[in-house]
């Protein structure tokens, strides 16, 4: 601005400017009673004198607020997806169907390298977790890791899959990536989608969206073991955790459960798919004695089912 007034004064922008700017240069300024401040006369409250001070620190203030929250929430990982749906297709992997569901940020707050991991909702100990590695062992890469169960603890040793490389804070971004073994074979993509908090598919087992599956499946004329024909028996959908919001969610199993219709909590039998194939099975025997406690709640709160489940999976 000093510039171009000064180039005025010396006619670079015509006579008329000229004239103007040396008009302005000649005017004299005197100062009034209004900015005269004595003893005693004070026409200026306090806040007008300096309102221009407290507005100027008001809005530093504010700005360093939000730069502070911004700072806290990144590295806590607000920002990041808080839960996390998973899903492999079933045939890609043995069992992989297994580790399908809901996965929700640690509990205990773990982060790798300044990004969440993430724990299968229900089996936050023993299940699947994702996590970031900063140096994979053979090439140095940093990757977005699958891992299982408890004794799982360093993601760049103990992972069972990883992305290509990348340095994505965000495991959403490399959804469509190519995954890895651990031991370099490649297996196609996981398919991994974000789930609001408020929504309602992690609050059961991830199984059987559709619904489009039979609401009763009957048997007849089947052998069991003992090579003796059995008579009608019928057996119904179901799905575990219906019962309440805090008790353990399955998310193991992608497809529903059939309980035979006559079962109680110490006897019972099931249709279910193990990962790779529906199975029949034979009785089952608990350890509940069932009082008043239904099937339903004894599938979705009793750890002892849960336990069964997994040992006819692994065991058969």
């Amino acid at each position: 601005d000093d510039l171009s007034f000064n180039l005025g004064q010396l006619g670079y922008f015509g006579e008329e400017c000229e004239r103007a700017t040396k008009r302005i240069s000649e005017v004299l300024f005197q100062q009034d009673n209004r900015n005269k401040v004595d003893g005693t006369d004070w026409n200026r409250s306090w806040f007008n004198k300096y309102a221009h001070v407290i507005g100027v620190f008001g809005i530093l203030s504010t700005l360093m607020g939000l730069f502070l929250y911004v700072v806290i929430s990144q590295v806590k990982g607000d920002f990041s997806a808080q839960v996390i749906n998973m899903q492999v297709a079933e045939g890609d992997i043995p069992f992989a169907a297994l580790f399908n569901g809901c996965y929700r940020k640690s509990s205990n707050g773990m982060q790798y390298e300044r990004r969440l991991s993430y724990e299968q909702v229900g089996f936050e100990v023993s299940g699947g977790k994702f996590a970031f590695c900063g140096s994979l062992p053979e090439t140095g890469e940093k990757a977005w890791i699958f891992m299982v169960g408890e004794d799982a603890t360093d993601p760049c040793r103990d992972f069972a899959g990883r992305t290509e490389a990348t340095d994505s804070y965000d495991i959403l971004a490399v959804t469509n990536s190519q995954w890895f073994s651990s031991g370099g074979v490649a297996f196609g993509n996981l398919d991994v989608t974000p789930v609001l908090e408020s929504s309602p598919d992690c609050s059961r087992a991830d199984i059987d969206k559709s619904r489009k599956s039979c609401e009763q499946l009957d048997l007849e004329g089947y052998i069991d073991r003992n090579q003796r024909e059995v008579q009608l028996k019928s057996f119904n959908k179901t799905f575990v955790n219906r019962t309440g919001a805090t008790v353990y969610t399955y998310p193991a199993l992608t497809h529903p459960i059939f309980v035979e219709s006559t079962s109680t909590p110490s006897s019972y039998e099931l249709i279910f798919f193990t990962g790779q194939s529906w199975v029949l099975t034979d009785i089952l025997k608990s350890k509940t004695t069932g009082g008043n406690v239904s099937m339903q709640e004894y599938m979705d709160t009793e750890p002892e089912f849960r336990s069964i489940l997994l040992n006819i999976v692994f065991n058969g």
